[in-house]
């Protein structure tokens, strides 16, 4: 959603190792953060490996994979955590898009974009020295799409492919789904009436005042 208008975005997907594999969809954001040296990624491995070669990675951009469905916010946090920073392992993507999905799309493009430092926060191994920089940080996004990921599925539990440790349980898919996207339920309206006796305004729930104890 773009405003009050549907934009088209970019799909692609990752191959899965056999034909079992079931797909589930992240927002690949493509962006630096010059504030942190984040300009690519080799610079984004750096952060949590310090001591890692990266020279390969220098010349590719630095993107974040965040999962664009609903789940409980410290998985939420770990699964993008963990496949971003080891996407390297993963296939090249491919535009022509023919995946089995079992689950919908429910993460706006805007909040992913959001939990981006969360994400560089949670994975950086200087944590502290980072946090303290968060504020200050500009995230600039160059480019933005819809990935579907291989697992593999068990029956209750979901598993990355290609060795990302990422597992996710289906039943806290279908309990997202559920739930109300965008902020809580409204509370119910509560009916009042007034007591024939006493006058007074009391809860519909009752079926007697409880001032006077007439019956309503």
């Amino acid at each position: 959603i773009n405003g009050a208008r549907l934009s088209r975005v970019p799909l692609r997907s990752v191959p899965g190792a056999d034909d079992a594999a079931v797909h589930l969809p992240f927002w690949k954001i493509t962006a630096n953060c010059p504030g942190l040296g984040i300009q690519s990624y080799a610079d984004l491995i750096h952060l949590e490996k310090p001591l890692m070669a990266t020279e390969e990675y220098t010349g590719t951009n630095a993107s974040f994979f965040i999962p664009a469905f609903v789940i409980a916010p410290k998985l939420f946090l770990t699964t993008a955590k963990r496949v971003t920073f080891t996407q390297h392992a993963l296939p090249p993507e491919e535009k022509q898009v023919q995946v089995k999905s079992v689950c919908a799309i429910t993460m706006p493009r805007d909040e992913a974009i959001q939990s981006i430092k969360l994400v560089l926060a949670s994975g950086a191994y200087n944590k502290k020295q980072i946090a303290s920089q968060l504020c200050d940080t500009h995230v600039h996004v160059m480019d933005s799409a819809l990935v579907y990921l291989p697992f593999n599925d068990s029956g209750c539990e979901l598993s990355a492919q290609y060795g990302i440790q990422v597992s996710i349980i289906k039943k806290s898919l279908e309990m997202a789904s559920t739930e109300p996207q965008f902020g809580k339920e409204p509370e119910p309206k509560v009916i009042l009436v007034t007591c024939p006796l006493c006058g007074k305004e009391v809860p519909g729930k009752y079926t007697n005042c409880p001032y006077c104890g007439a019956g309503l």
